[in-house]
């Protein structure tokens, strides 16, 4: 008998039985299961992430709620709906090498602190900047507003340079000497466009 994930997760659900352990469905066929291991000691259980193959271990009375949930990612509109766990793994896991940008271990986190920033330790993330949309989207856009402000000085001053060195030309080959620092720089009146936060 051949069951989809879904079928075999509301099988082993509907039954008193504990999953990994042996259980019967509607036509009294039994089935075993040995993807979904629970420590009697601790009452936890193994779950697994569908895309990714993640292993998770959740307490044993979160099991229907947490199998119950589903995908509501903007980034990935192919996978909004579908189910988030699975108690049997559906492809093999791969640990990722992804730190979360709010990490203890990266190098501007001293200035994330200055900034009053929470501090995450997520590791081994397939994709941290989704990540970063989906679980820290204020702290995201924070750090994206100062990048693209540092970005906006850098370019004001290359273009101060650059205008100095054309005014430089320009007065070595008019033969008259006039202050470069007395030229105007252009900056416009309009005010900087904002992003509308995610949430």
């Amino acid at each position: 008998m051949v069951l989809s994930m879904d079928a075999l997760d509301m099988a082993l659900l509907r039954k008193e039985g504990e999953p990994g352990v042996t259980s019967e469905d509607e036509t009294g066929e039994v089935l075993k299961v040995t993807g979904a291991e629970v420590n009697q000691a601790t009452k936890r259980v193994t779950i697994y992430e569908v895309r990714t193959g993640e292993p998770r271990t959740i307490p044993q009375a979160m099991l229907r709620a947490t199998l119950r949930k589903t995908h509501k990612l903007p980034l990935e509109p192919d996978w909004n709906g579908r189910r988030i766990f699975s108690i049997q793994p559906t492809v093999p896991y791969v640990q990722r090498a992804g730190v979360c940008f709010l990490h203890p271990s990266m190098p501007e986190r001293p200035l994330y602190d200055s900034w009053g920033l929470a501090t995450c330790l997520s590791a081994h993330l397939a994709d941290p900047v989704s990540h970063a949309h989906n679980k820290h989207p204020k702290e995201w856009l924070r750090k994206e507003d100062a990048e693209r402000r540092t970005r906006e000085e850098e370019d004001r001053r290359l273009q101060k340079e650059q205008l100095s060195a054309q005014a430089a030309i320009l007065t070595a080959m008019a033969g008259r000497q006039q202050p470069v620092d007395d030229l105007p720089l252009y900056v416009s009146d309009k005010p900087p466009k904002r992003r509308k936060p995610r949430g």
